[in-house]
């Protein structure tokens, strides 16, 4: 980001009430000499549950990419009671700040599993699985407006599970592990 590296990662954090995985960053100027002492950027409040610690959530498996001149973080969270995993956008700044509001990505009541994000005509495009629908299925999001638009990629009864965009000649080409018909992958 600019001149400066930055790294998101999740870490153990032992609060006062709860324990939980929380997200931190760290931050080099020196190419990778020297880091940051990290810095926890997972505790923001959760939009319509006011009083709900950041301590309630678990937040997990980041991911980073370079989308249209910022940098796009996604990432899973849940209540660290239920763990039914959402998938989440934000953006970071170069001192490895959170330098948007974060979005709820996914909008289904499913278990929601290992986002990716890709640049699509300069916008953030989210991958992800989840099992709303039984099996779990590959599923993809862009920010339209001020919402985002799901498309069921996978489309099969089969487990469709670990999405990985690629570019290639411009065009995004999008893989993932799908079981066979005797549930081997």
């Amino acid at each position: 980001v600019g001149r400066s590296d930055v790294i998101v990662f999740q870490a153990f954090h032992a609060g006062a009430n709860r324990s939980s995985y929380q997200l931190f960053s760290s931050v080099s100027t020196d190419s990778g000499s020297s880091w940051s002492s990290p810095s926890m950027i997972s505790t923001f409040q959760e939009p319509g549950q006011p009083g709900v610690g950041f301590e309630q959530f678990h937040n997990q498996r980041p991911r980073l990419r370079r989308v249209a001149g910022s940098v796009s973080l996604v990432w899973e969270r849940a209540r660290t009671g239920i763990e039914k995993y959402r998938i989440y956008h934000a953006t970071v700044d170069g001192r490895g700040a959170l330098s948007s509001e974060p979005e709820v990505v996914s909008s289904a009541d499913g278990y929601c599993y290992d986002p990716d994000v890709v640049e699509v005509d300069g916008k953030p495009t989210v991958l992800w699985f989840d099992n709303r629908s039984g099996a779990n299925r590959v599923y993809m999001a862009r920010k339209e407006g001020l919402f985002w638009t799901e498309i069921d990629l996978s489309r099969s009864v089969r487990d469709a599970v670990f999405a990985r965009p690629v570019i290639a000649n411009g065009v995004l080409e999008i893989f993932w592990q799908q079981s066979t018909a005797r549930g081997e992958q």
